[in-house]
């Protein structure tokens, strides 16, 4: 903020911190609101685009360092299969993407067209699925 010093804005969100919460989780406060993080109504002010941006690349940051720490077969993979990993680890969480066992077997032996029908035969949405089998099996976009 530029009108306020630095310490007024700290003293400000940790009044705001008291006043509102701090809440990871999407609740719905006393008027019901549909609110997030620091009593942030999302039903009056929508998300920005810029929020939004950012919250994506954290969640896919996150899960990259995730798989390079604890998956090597993943740093092997081109940027199209990666793309494809990445996609549906975010949607599944690193937990729900690890589940996925025969497509890391299959990529392990660079059987793609394998790993492509492990991502077909999932519980990923149809149009999903499909797009990314067909990507995981050709390696291009």
């Amino acid at each position: 903020m530029q009108s306020i010093s630095a310490e007024a804005e700290e003293r400000l969100m940790m009044m705001l911190d008291q006043d509102e919460g701090v809440v990871a989780n999407l609740y719905k406060d006393q008027k019901g609101n549909w609110t997030i993080g620091r009593g942030f109504n999302l039903s009056a002010n929508p998300l920005p685009m810029p929020i939004i941006n950012a919250l994506t690349e954290w969640v896919l940051n996150s899960l990259e360092r995730q798989l390079l720490a604890h998956q090597p077969l993943y740093n092997h993979l081109n940027d199209t299969r990666k793309t494809v990993v990445l996609n549906i680890g975010y949607n599944t969480g690193y937990d729900g993407l690890m589940a996925f066992h025969r497509m890391w077997e299959a990529i392990h032996i660079n059987d793609f067209a394998t790993a492509g029908k492990e991502i077909i035969d999932s519980e990923l949405a149809e149009n999903r699925k499909q797009r990314l089998a067909y990507l995981m099996e050709r390696g291009t976009l």
